[in-house]
């Protein structure tokens, strides 16, 4: 189906399955309401301000090419297994107005911005990716726009990507080396998901920042590597989050870098030791730097560690920590069963 001219068209009977739909005249206007699902290969929207919307389920097996327009209705746009979804021309504007896109496939954002407004929802589903590349704002027209990622949300490329909408993560966001992610509404880190990545994350401008689930876990770069992972402005975490780091020896291990206060609940989980280093008594091994000229938190191993392993360093508001376990804050011991409540500030 090509579609296009001044005129709006209506499909309130089922349509399809089809090859491909192609909107790409500028002021065209194409509205699916069938009840059943609307099942095509090939979607594809260009022009400065093609819509497309309606109540339907429309259903992209292959590729939805958005270039531009807007995507409206009560129905939902679905990104399927095997689909890819690609917006990529600077110059026309990509706009989601109460509608939602599940993604289930993958979806590489290139330098437009996607503005959510009203009850709008980009939803990215267990397997589906959505990259954020080079110089994208996913921004929130409407109060009630949701990003929620159930799947993973990477951030590559150089260049910085804000995201203004409540964020909602209940699985992995990933920053790679390099790359920026700021989140600037707020932010739920739900408990069991992950943030990771070794670029920087800010949140310099999050609106919310006492409020929303933070009991997430925080990684360090990704696995078998020392990283560090930047977080600009606060960070909060919460009672059931753990920050999990690889400890490959002083000046060799994960880092977390904070430029201003840290909240600290939950727990820190120093039990993976990246070779060839053999952990020796006394060492001390800087896992995080908070703030411009604060004392930074470290791991000093037991000395009974004998080289073989570390174990996990609680700290929280139920655990003493064990008489042969040391976390130094501010250059200053906290040891022999000595708690750290939920919510110590590391200032």
């Amino acid at each position: 189906l090509s579609l296009g001219g001044d005129a709006p068209i209506t499909f309130a009977d089922s349509v399809g399955p089809v090859d491909s739909i192609k909107v790409n005249a500028n002021a065209a206007t194409v509205v699916f309401n069938s009840p059943d699902t609307v099942r095509t290969q090939i979607l594809r929207q260009a022009g400065t301000s093609p819509t497309i919307g309606g109540s339907a389920v429309l259903l992209v097996t292959d590729l939805f090419d958005w270039q531009g327009g807007t995507q409206f209705g009560t129905g939902t746009t679905v990104i399927g297994p095997a689909a890819t979804m690609t917006g990529s021309v600077v110059t026309w504007p990509n706009t989601l107005t109460d509608r939602t896109i599940e993604i289930y496939g993958s979806v590489t954002w290139t330098e437009v911005n996607l503005t959510a407004n009203g009850n709008a929802r980009v939803d990215i589903m267990p397997g589906g990716v959505f990259d954020l590349v080079s110089g994208t704002l996913v921004q929130s027209g409407g109060s009630l726009a949701r990003l929620n990622n159930a799947g993973l949300l990477r951030k590559s490329g150089t260049e910085t990507s804000f995201i203004t909408l409540t964020l909602d993560n209940t699985n992995t966001v990933e920053v790679v080396e390099g790359a920026t992610l700021g989140v600037a509404d707020t932010l739920f880190h739900r408990d069991g998901a992950i943030v990771r990545g070794s670029g920087t994350l800010d949140f310099t401008f999050l609106t919310d920042v006492t409020g929303g689930d933070r009991n997430g876990d925080i990684q360090p770069g990704g696995s078998g590597t020392a990283d560090t992972l930047t977080i600009l402005g606060k960070l909060r975490q919460d009672i059931n989050s753990t920050y999990e780091i690889e400890l490959g020896g002083p000046g060799a291990s994960d880092l977390l870098v904070v430029t201003d206060t840290a909240e600290v609940g939950g727990t820190i989980d120093a039990s993976t030791i990246l070779a060839p280093y053999l952990p020796a008594a006394g060492d001390t091994i800087p896992i995080a730097i908070v703030g411009e000229g604060a004392g930074n938190p470290s791991v000093t191993l037991p000395a009974d560690t004998n080289g073989v392993t570390a174990s996990a360093f609680t700290v929280d508001s139920l655990s003493p920590i064990p008489d042969t376990l040391y976390i130094a804050f501010s250059g200053a011991l906290a040891a022999s069963a000595e708690v750290l409540p939920n919510g110590t500030t590391l200032t």
